[in-house]
């Protein structure tokens, strides 16, 4: 009986490192996919450019579709780092102690995100002073 237990805490410990793996992944995966299809995005737009069209009028396009994509990717990679800071709660939670990959898990998904928070609190500001004036 005692083994059981034993046996189960130890597929517990073994766990949650999977959980901080998976973790640190988010960010890094999410960084990485969204940069090969923005190369993907970018290949396809300059080869999709009608003749019949002014050239100014084919640059105007493609800048506002390159800013939406940015934003679009920005999204997914801010969304990867909350599922990341959660995998990672969820490795600490299952160990019971803070370890050095919980603590590396944290940090790569927390920096990202305060980061994205800093621009979303700026980009507030400034659009209210614009409103203002």
């Amino acid at each position: 009986m005692e083994e059981v237990v034993r046996q189960r805490e130890d597929q517990k410990i073994n766990k949650y490192r999977l959980y901080a793996f998976a973790s640190i992944a988010c960010p890094i995966l999410a960084y990485v996919g969204g940069y090969f299809e923005r190369l993907n995005y970018y290949a396809n737009l300059t080869r999709s450019n009608s003749p019949e069209l002014p050239e100014q009028e084919v640059m105007a396009f493609a800048a506002t579709r390159v800013q939406d994509n940015f934003g679009e990717w920005l999204f997914y990679v801010w969304m990867a780092t909350i599922v990341g800071l959660v995998l990672a709660a969820i490795s600490i939670y299952l160990k019971q102690k803070v370890t050095i990959i919980s603590v590396l898990a944290f940090v790569i998904n927390g920096v990202p995100f305060l980061f994205f928070v800093y621009l979303t609190l700026a980009y507030q500001m400034l659009k209210a002073s614009f409103a203002h004036s």
